[in-house]
C-alpha cells in the first residue's frame, strides 16, 4: 500500500497484559486527557495530517517548478500562465482553509477535554468531519496541481506522480471516506450516526 507505513506484524505465544488492551469505544483504561478524547476521531486526525503534508509538498513543488519550467514547445514558463498562477492560489487557499478549521476545531475540543469535560457527540462528529474534509481537500489539491502541470507529471520520476498516489491514501481510508460525511451530518442534526463505530 502506498504511503501508509503499514506492515504486517505477527506475534505468537505472547500474552498481552490486560492493562495494555482496550475495547474500541469502551471506557478508557488510562486516566489521561488523551484517552478521554474520542479514539476514532483521534485516529482520523492522525491520518488526515498525512494528506495535508503531502498536499503541502505538492504546492511547494508547484511554486518552485512554476518559476523554472519551460515546455519543449517553447511555451512560456508555467508561472507566466494565468491559469497556473490562479490554480496555485486557489489550491493554497483551499488547503490553508481546511487546515485552519481542522486545527482550530481540534484545539477547541482538546481544551474542552483538558478541563475535564467529556467530548460531546457533536464534538465527535465535527472531529470526524474536519479530518475527512482535510483529506479530501488535500487529495483534490494534488490532483489539480497535476492537471495544470502539463505532461511533466506523466514521467516516472516526477515528484507529483508519487504525491498524487500518496495523497489518495488518507482520503480512501474508512475513517475518512464518504460515509463519514453522512454520519457527521446525521449527528449534527440530532440523529444517530449512519455508520458503525462512528464514536
Amino acid at each position: 500500500m502506498r504511503a501508509t507505513g503499514s506492515f504486517d506484524v505477527v506475534v505468537r505465544g505472547v500474552e498481552v497484559p490486560r492493562e495494555w488492551t482496550f475495547i474500541r469505544g469502551g471506557a478508557p483504561t488510562v486516566d489521561e486527557p488523551l484517552y478521554h478524547s474520542p479514539t476514532i476521531a483521534y485516529a482520523s486526525q492522525v491520518l488526515a495530517v498525512v494528506g495535508a503534508g503531502v498536499a503541502r509538498a505538492a504546492l511547494d513543488h508547484a511554486k518552485q517548478a512554476g518559476g523554472g519550467y519551460t515546455g519543449v514547445t517553447g511555451a512560456p514558463k508555467l508561472a507566466d500562465r494565468a491559469y497556473y498562477r490562479t490554480e496555485v492560489a486557489r489550491a493554497e487557499a483551499d488547503l490553508s482553509s481546511a487546515r485552519a478549521w481542522f486545527y482550530d476545531l481540534s484545539d477547541q475540543v482538546w481544551q474542552h477535554v483538558l478541563r475535564g469535560d467529556p467530548a460531546t457527540d457533536s464534538h465527535n462528529a465535527q472531529l470526524r468531519l474536519a479530518p475527512a474534509h482535510l483529506a479530501r481537500v488535500a487529495s483534490g489539491v494534488v490532483d489539480r496541481l497535476v492537471e495544470i502541470s502539463g505532461t511533466a507529471p506523466i514521467y516516472t520520476e516526477h515528484p507529483l506522480r508519487d504525491l498524487a498516489g500518496d495523497a489518495l491514501v488518507p482520503k480512501q481510508h474508512a475513517f475518512l471516506g464518504p460515509a463519514i460525511f453522512d454520519s457527521a451530518g446525521a449527528v449534527l442534526m440530532g440523529l444517530p450516526p449512519t455508520s458503525p463505530g462512528f464514536r
